[in-house]
């Protein structure tokens, strides 16, 4: 069983932005709630996935986030006034469809959005869900002409 169907079978999905704690490859929401109400779930809790790593001290469980999101995971932070994420390299097509729901979402509610990115060549870059948009559009095949116009007119 792969740590993507472990996280899911211990912890469930959710359709819920506010509740998800990671967007998987497939484009699935992990929920990251155990009351139902808020999300309470730790990101540094996918550290329970992996085996111990020898570079791990007090502190430092970032690690298996960060390997998480090399596996092609997104870590998802959502809330009532903000909604952000953090991806490492390209999302899968699954994942932009959620992406994009998830931040139509985010328009809806007037909430502000903050994507980090980091580029297969370990660049490292922060911007708004449009800033995100143009980045794609200028470096993979996720979206065409009429479609980045049409993302770019909601959010600008």
């Amino acid at each position: 069983m792969t740590i993507e169907e472990r996280l899911q079978e211990k912890y469930g999905t959710t359709a819920i932005p506010e509740f998800a704690s990671w967007l998987l490859n497939d484009g699935t929401l992990i929920n990251g709630t155990r009351d139902g109400w808020q999300r309470d779930i730790d990101h540094h809790e996918i550290g329970e996935f992996f085996k111990r790593s020898k570079f791990e001290d007090l502190g430092s469980s970032y690690i298996y986030i960060k390997k998480f999101m090399r596996r092609g995971n997104i870590r998802m932070c959502c809330g009532t006034t903000d909604y952000c994420c953090e991806i490492w390299g390209t999302p899968t097509m699954e994942q932009f469809k959620t992406l994009k729901r998830v931040f139509a979402s985010a328009r809806q509610r007037m909430c502000r959005t903050y994507v980090d990115w980091h580029s297969k060549s370990g660049n490292r870059y922060s911007g708004s869900w449009a800033e995100y948009l143009r980045w794609l559009y200028r470096y993979s095949n996720l979206i065409d002409t009429y479609e980045y116009e049409s993302l770019l007119y909601q959010y600008e």
